[in-house]
């Protein structure tokens, strides 16, 4: 804890703090006192110079003399003065910091410190004490007796309850108080209590209720929230998804007892019902009562405002700005003051938007152009320098400026006063003010509505439109806009064009063409001669780093020991030029690479820095190492750019202004990302399917040798023929080598993947894209989509939450449970999700279908009549007819998604089209309640053309978007263009997702992330206020909060999304029914897939249907987008592929090795008897957990295997063991090790495959604690039967499946 803190991280009074505050008053004590001694020799120094002048007879000497002597009089008298004003000044300092931290400061005669923590009971007493016999205090007597009497009151209350047996006090194990932000955080830490005879939720309440009457009484006003943690904190799925343990109210928000335990009993039951019996983190080790006082709550600081109070002082209106949005706030403070001079143009312009927005641009912008002449002002945002050049440049030297003289005051965001500006120069005259209200880094315009006597009906009619227009805006369903990019061609044409067509043209000649064009362009561009595509120059700006770090030796958190940066060299034209690679090594490497940036920061700025997996790894390590703790450098841009979600930080800028030489402003900044969000996979698959020259060089480096003693190296002492010998050499070399070669074997496949992209996709830049699913989002919009013809409308929050209750994705299910002992097929649909994305799908204005168009289907379908195409999703009560059938919609249930029968009405959400589908199989009645219809899509424009309902249904709005990828991915392949192919591979398998997108959270409450800002920030109250803040801490110069807010995208809609999975789900169906009707047994399905036991290929209607491009020949199966393949095709290829490199080592005539595999093929479907492959057996387990085995003609093997729950290969042996224990010895040492660890652990009964998994954590919980450290644990993981969708075996009840093996009924609900 450094000694400028006042408080240490536990809340109490720093020491330190205290030691360096009474060191410097003493030090400044001693220079007033040596300035006195000299001050009081001044009459000596006097009696001195008379006799001197006494002495001498020359005028000019005498004159010299007397000269001397004023000089040094007046040079003591003012370091006096001086030095009386740097003690005085140092007090005021102490005791304002002390006052914001809740610390009493009285000073003695002699300057003795006495610190006294004011939010103590005891504290308050010694400072009352302390204050009789002080010289200087910080704090009035009577605030701090009125704080000590508010307080008493409440423990007098307390003690009441108590006496009266309301409650037992049950004191915190631990307490502690930090500030923030002028506020302070006080956190009661409780241990968790658990009795034997308590269910988990009784726990819960027993234990809230405990800290609860033990800590609100104190705080009764305060935000707070409650946090249960584990010691557990969580960690990466088999899936590497990050599952978090402990868990905590929304945010910080004024609960009541009843709200904070309705809400933990809901995410209690959510729990119980996620996890099994086996999961031990559910333990709940702490409890932990976080509250917020607020600075007017605490040492009488200036009370804040809500914008309502505000709203009665001033008029406030936000100019909508990401830019120049202080020039535009002065903008229109003088353009209201212009009009309330002249109300009929006031009229006219304030019920104008458009107009008033033009008129503040341009204000503004001739503003800073004027500025930006005479200083060189922030590219970042307007800065204290950049509003006192303002303030200045107005005033003028001597007062001779401009007629809009002024000072600028600045609100923070509570309207409290943070910054007065006035003109440096300032003399005399009358100076306008200029009111300005600073919240999140952005500033809106403040008027007093004492200055718009004539206009405020005007202004408050404005207020009020602007209020409706939000909460419709809120209410209503937005149509995505164009966001293909044109640009005109020729301008003079243009503004004819614009002359002709549009009369108030003429009234705003002068407005700039960007206006128009973007009002105006989307009727002029359809003529391809008047505009053109506008393209993005191609940003070659792109570098790659890695980081090498191990926890071994260092209690298993991880520590950087090298880091290798790889970077694209440029012209000066920004063309690429060649690769270059530095490296670092040592305990301080990330800083010698920080500092290596910064030296070349003109260089490097404007680069965007990815690593793979950074988002969970590398930067992380940056974080904790550097620069948080540390400005050296570089500062954390704490704005929109940090991204942080599903626990992955995705994007991260740092920066660094600094005036150059020539007193110019200088901004140099870059970019963090991660590539894996683009390029999902290992760098070593990428590498391989990009074939760069720099190939990963997987197992060169034995990571386990690694440890903290010998990871950085250092001098070798034995002779220069030793040296190579030495392990210490041979580690770092080794090291170095594999750091920078994975660093030259990223850049190369990010280089390549850029110019794909750039060069394919209309001028896409990779460095705006965070993810693929964001390239493939950009890609449809800059290229496909067309709100001309079919728009997308992102919808209100009603209409999103009743469609998102339809959307459900892959149907995952067992329809046999054990071992099945004859030939079994595996196929599954090419891009199954693209395939149907490619049918009309909602687009066009959302509506509720009327109650009218409802009564009516439901009558059509009592008389039997045929549903006419509709295109939307319907909530409806559905009860099954026909048990035999397999079951079409799917219902979630205890978090897994169901394919019941459903022996009640049940009511669900569906695409409507499902719903036709399950009238046509006769397996269901429906009773329709309500739904949204999407335009005026409808079948009755195909009523009566031939094939009326294909056409209707068969080309959507994104069917050329995925058409399109399909073909141009084939054509890369077969022209041996894998990374091209690769890209495309990722824009149509991400471009289903992004539609689905749940920008509030699954719970309404928000996405769970990080923000991090500066410690002085504002906006931290506007986010808590918002009641988005679920927890915060500060580290180094940063306040780091853990938040759950909406993310700010709308252009998505989750109707789409519904609408092809449910699409995908009835092909599935589709093919599932016809392997029943030609006497098939299903065994097994997921998503785009199925196993079963018929021989698709000698049925023609299937293959018509499902593989119709291998009726001809049926090597070709699954060539076809949406055609049916079969797995272990590619299985029995790699096996043969791997058999002919083994004959020919040194074979590398691709046509001739894929001849050769293609000779094996042969003789394999030979030896299976002319027809399909197949497997010769097959153990299904469970939801992704089976085994599939074929023996080879040549006496090998192949398998196909799903093993969810353990990260290792499992082999057929293995699921032996899980159906018949046939390794019960391995499994039982395995569970003896558990033991040993854990002595109380208890094993199950049945067969269980056991593996220990290093997992690596860094919870966003750890974070907030200022730990940002990444550690490696190790998990014991088990995998079991346990199949719950189902009744295996005819079995009554969903049990164990330990016993109870064979074909799985469906459930009845």
């Amino acid at each position: 804890m450094t000694s400028t803190n006042p408080r240490v991280g536990s809340g109490g009074i720093n020491s330190a703090y205290k030691s360096s505050i009474q060191t410097r008053l003493y030090s400044l004590r001693e220079e007033v006192k040596k300035s006195e001694k000299d001050v009081k020799k001044i009459d000596k120094l006097k009696d001195k110079a008379k006799a001197e002048i006494k002495k001498t007879k020359i005028v000019k000497e005498k004159k010299e003399i007397k000269n001397k002597l004023e000089k040094e009089i007046d040079r003591r008298q003012k370091k006096l003065d001086t030095d009386f004003d740097k003690l005085n000044d140092y007090r005021e300092k102490v005791a304002q910091t002390t006052k914001k931290s809740g610390i009493g400061l009285s000073l003695t005669a002699s300057d003795k410190v006495y610190l006294s923590d004011i939010l103590t009971k005891g504290g308050r007493t010694s400072y009352l004490s302390n204050i009789g016999n002080s010289t200087f205090s910080n704090l009035p007597k009577e605030r701090v007796k009125t704080i000590d009497k508010r307080l008493d009151t409440a423990a007098t209350l307390y003690r009441r309850k108590k006496e009266r047996g309301r409650f037992t006090k049950h004191p915190p194990r631990k307490t502690t108080r930090k500030m923030f932000h002028d506020g302070v955080k006080v956190e009661y830490y409780f241990d968790w209590s658990s009795k034997d005879d308590q269910n988990p939720i009784i726990d819960m309440i027993a234990n809230v209720r405990k800290g609860w009457n033990a800590t609100r009484y104190a705080h009764p006003n305060s935000k707070m929230t409650i946090m249960f943690k584990n010691d557990d904190v969580g960690g990466y799925d088999s899936e590497g998804k990050y599952e978090y343990v402990g868990w905590s109210l929304p945010g910080f928000q004024n609960y009541t007892l009843n709200d904070a335990l309705e809400l933990f009993e809901d995410k209690m039951e959510a729990y119980l019902m996620k996890y099994d019996e086996d999961d031990t983190r559910l333990d709940i080790t702490e409890i932990v009562f976080s509250y917020l006082v607020e600075p007017n709550k605490i040492m009488g600081s200036g009370g804040h405002k809500t914008i309502q109070q505000a709203s009665k002082d001033w008029f406030i209106c936000d100019t909508s700005s990401k830019t120049n949005c202080f020039y535009r706030s002065i903008a229109f403070i003088r353009l209201m003051r212009d009009l309330d001079k002249d109300v009929e143009r006031a009229k006219i312009v304030l019920s104008d938007d458009k107009m008033m927005t033009t008129l503040i641009n341009n204000r503004a912008k001739m503003m800073k152009l004027s500025l930006s002449k005479i200083s060189n002002l922030s590219r970042k945002t307007a800065t204290e320098e950049d509003i006192q050049t303002y303030v200045d440049n107005c005033y003028g030297t001597g007062g001779k400026g401009s007629q809009n003289k002024c000072f600028v005051v600045i609100y923070n965001s509570v309207f409290n006063k943070v910054g007065t500006f006035m003109p440096k120069n300032y003399t005399k005259g009358v100076l306008k003010p200029i009111e300005i209200w600073n919240i999140n880094h952005h500033f809106i315009p403040l008027v007093r509505w004492s200055e718009l006597t004539n206009i405020r009906e005007l202004c408050e009619d404005k207020t009020l439109r602007d209020k409706i227009e939000v909460e419709n805006k809120e209410d209503s369903n937005e149509k995505i806009k164009d966001k293909r990019m044109y640009e005109i061609a020729d301008e003079g044409m243009f503004r004819e064009y614009l002359a002709s067509e549009f009369l108030e043209y003429d009234e705003m000649k002068k407005g700039e063409i960007s206006y128009w064009t973007r009002k105006y362009c989307s009727a002029y561009r359809n003529d391809p001669e008047k505009v053109c595509k506008k393209l993005s120059y191609k940003n070659n700006k792109i570098a790659v780093y890695d980081f090498e770090a191990t926890p071994n030796g260092n209690k298993n958190i991880f520590k950087t020991y090298r880091v290798s940066f790889a970077y694209n060299v440029l012209d000066d034209k920004g063309k690429y030029i060649k690769m270059e690679c530095k490296t670092f090594g040592g305990i301080d490497c990330i800083r010698k690479w920080m500092e290596y940036l910064y030296l070349n920061r003109e260089k490097f700025c404007s680069y965007t820095l990815y690593a793979h997996n950074a988002g969970k790894f590398d930067l992380l390590l940056i974080l904790s190492e550097y620069l948080l703790e540390n400005k050296e450098y570089w500062t954390i841009d704490t704005g929109s750019s940090l991204i942080v979600l599903n626990g992955a930080y995705l994007n991260l800028m740092i920066y660094r202004e600094e005036e150059s030489e020539e007193g110019e402003k200088e901004m140099f900044s870059m970019v963090f990302r991660d590539s894996y969000r683009l390029l999902p996979g290992s760098l070593d698959k990428l590498c391989s399917e990009f074939n760069v020259p720099h190939k990963k060089l997987t197992g060169s480096v034995d990571f386990n040798e690694m440890n903290i003693t010998n990871c950085y190296g250092g001098t070798v002492d034995a002779p220069n023929s030793e040296v190579f010998k030495s392990d210490l050499f041979r580690l770092e070399l080794a090291n170095t080598v594999y750091c920078n070669w994975d660093c030259y074997g990223l850049l190369e496949v990010m280089n390549i993947f850029k110019d794909e992209v750039y060069e394919n996709m209309g001028s896409i830049n990779i460095t705006d894209c965070l993810t693929g699913a964001s390239l493939s989002k950009k890609n449809y919009f800059l290229n496909y989509y067309d709100p001309s013809d079919k728009p997308i409308y992102s919808m209100k929050e009603e209409f999103d939450t009743f469609c998102r209750n339809g959307y459900y994705g892959g149907r995952n299910e067992a329809f046999f449970i054990g071992e099945y002992e004859g030939k079994v097929y595996y196929n599954d649909f090419t891009s199954l999700y693209p395939d149907v994305g490619r049918l009309r799908l909602p687009y066009g204005s959302p509506d509720k279908i009327q109650d009218s168009s409802i009564n009516r289907l439901n009558r059509y379908m009592k008389s039997k009549k045929k549903l006419p195409p509709l295109v939307a999703m319907v909530r409806c009560m559905v009860r099954t007819k026909n048990f035999d059938a397999i079951p079409i919609h799917g219902i979630k249930k205890d978090h897994k998604l169901l394919f019941p029968h459903f022996e009640e009405w049940t009511e669900l959400t569906l695409w409507f089209n499902e719903i036709r589908y399950g009238l046509s199989t006769d397996a269901y009645e429906y009773e329709f309640l309500d739904g949204i219809q999407f335009g005026k899509q409808s079948g009755s424009y195909y009523r009566n053309v031939e094939n009326s309902e294909e056409k209707f249904w068969s080309k959507g709005m994104l069917h050329d978007f995925f058409n399109e990828g399909f073909e141009k991915k084939g054509k890369a392949k077969s022209e041996g263009k894998l990374a091209l192919a690769q890209v495309y591979k990722i824009i149509i398998n991400s471009g289903y997702g992004f539609w689905g997108l749940n920008a509030l959270g699954d719970n309404k409450e928000g996405r769970d992330g990080i923000e991090i800002l500066e410690k002085d920030d504002d906006s931290f109250w506007d986010l808590l206020n918002k009641g988005y803040i679920s927890n915060m801490n500060t580290i180094g110069d940063y306040t780091i909060c853990r938040t759950s807010k909406p993310m700010p995208i709308t252009d998505y809609n989750v109707a789409i999304a519904a609408a092809i999975c449910s699409e995908a789900r009835m092909k599935l169906h589709k093919y599932m029914s016809a392997i029943r009707k030609y006497g098939g047994n299903l065994l097994y399905c997921d998503t785009d897939s199925c196993i079963c036991d018929l021989d698709i290929t000698k049925y023609p209607e299937i293959m018509k249907e499902f593989c119709w491009d291998g009726i001809d020949d049926i090597d070709k199966c699954g060539d076809e987008l949406g055609s049916m393949k079969n797995e272990a095709v590619e299985k029995l290829e790699k096996y043969f592929l791997g058999k002919v490199m083994k004959e020919f080592p040194t074979l590398d005539n691709k046509k001739i090795i894929k001849g050769k595999v293609k000779e094996h093929m042969i003789k394999q479907r030979d030896n299976d008897g002319g027809n399909d492959f197949y497997f010769d057996k097959a153990i299904i387990a469970g939801c992704k957990q089976y085994c599939l085995h074929k023996k080879t003609y040549d006496g090998g093997y192949i398998e196909a295997s799903a093993s969810k729950g353990v990260c290792k290969k499992l082999y057929y042996k293995d699921f032996h063991h899980l159906l018949h224990g046939s390794d019960i010895e391995e499994q039982r040492a395995f569970e003896e090790s558990i033991k040993e660890k854990k002595p109380e652990w208890i094993p199950r009964e049945g067969y269980r495959i056991y593996e220990t998994q290093h997992q690596f954590r860094s919870s966003l919980i750890n974070h907030i604690d200022g730990n940002y450290d990444i550690t490696k644990v190790s998990v014991d993981k088990c995998m079991r039967i346990n199949y719950l969708k189902g009744i295996v075996n005819g079995s009554e009840t969903r049990i164990d499946g330990i016993e109870n093996k064979g074909y799985v009924l469906p459930l009845r609900l």
